[in-house]
This record gives structure tokens, C-alpha cells and sequence, in this order.
């Protein structure tokens, strides 16, 4: 239990510094952690534009590209009320570490333009070996490349700090 508020009091710090606004929803899942070697917890926020029509009834994917390997999140929209406008939509997963973070890639089945996707921003805590990770990503969604429906966003890292515990 010691380890935990000391990992809840590192990621305090380090998303009031680098992502102020989304500070309560990452501590809600800090205290039911696994700490296990080489796995990471995925915290993303996605931003659907405050304009007429930006929203989606459609499900949708989004696939993470990194150093070491990728993984895929599929979001079933019938069951959720997710991406309407104007709305922050939050995913928190327990998954293997992939590294880095090179892209993301969303996908939405029969993919229109209608869907505007104002922000993706995600957080990253790796526990490994008593040592905790944070890394924090934006992704730019006016900047992609569209494949076969999936948008591919560029990953920029805009933080990252490590701590003993």
C-alpha cells in the first residue's frame, strides 16, 4: 500500500504539470494498479470538436504503434454514449509495454469526414522493476494521413519523468 500512494503522489505531480485538466480521472485508477513487470497502463482522452454535426454514432478503433509492438482498442458506441460533440470521451487500459509511442491510428467502419477530432491525448505509467514511468503524448489530428479508413496521427511527446519506488 506504501507503494501506491507513492506511485499516486508521482503521477499527481506529473499530470497537475503536463495535463492539469484530466488530474482526478488518472488518479481514479491508480489504486487498483498491478504492479507486474513490463506492463503499462494507457490513459486516452479524446477531444470530438464542439461544432455542428463533429459527432459519430459509428464504433470505433484506435490502434498504438510503438518501438515494440502495437496494440488495438475497439470502442462499441451502441453500448456507450461516446464522440458527440463537443464531448471528452476516457479509455484507461492495462496492456503490455510497446515503447515509445511512434503513432496512433483511429478507425471508424465506413470512416466519413463528419467525425472532427479536436485532441488525442494519452498518459503512459510503465511499472517495472520498482520503477515507475510517465510519459505523456499528444497527438495533432489536422496533420494525418487517411489508409484504408484509418486516420494515422503523428505522436509528439511532451513529457515523461521516472521514479524509484
Amino acid at each position: 500500500l506504501q507503494t501506491v500512494g507513492i506511485l499516486q503522489k508521482f503521477v499527481y505531480q506529473f499530470t497537475a504539470n503536463y495535463f492539469p485538466e484530466m488530474i482526478l480521472n488518472v488518479l481514479s485508477g491508480i489504486g487498483l494498479l498491478v504492479i507486474a513487470c513490463e506492463t503499462a497502463t494507457f490513459y486516452t482522452y479524446i477531444k470530438t470538436q464542439d461544432l455542428e454535426g463533429s459527432g459519430t454514432e459509428d464504433n470505433a478503433k484506435i490502434r498504438y504503434l510503438g518501438e515494440e509492438g502495437n496494440f488495438t482498442l475497439s470502442f462499441a458506441n451502441n453500448e456507450k454514449n461516446y464522440f458527440k460533440r463537443g464531448q471528452r470521451d476516457k479509455f484507461e487500459n492495462n496492456v503490455q509495454n510497446i515503447g515509445k509511442l511512434e503513432k496512433a491510428e483511429l478507425y471508424i467502419p465506413g470512416y466519413s469526414t463528419a467525425w472532427r477530432v479536436e485532441y488525442v491525448e494519452t498518459i503512459v505509467l510503465i511499472i517495472r522493476s520498482n520503477i515507475a514511468s510517465v510519459f505523456g503524448y499528444k497527438f495533432d489530428p489536422t496533420n494525418f494521413t487517411l489508409i484504408d479508413g484509418w486516420i494515422t496521427l503523428h505522436a509528439k511527446q511532451v513529457a515523461n519523468q521516472t521514479k524509484a519506488m
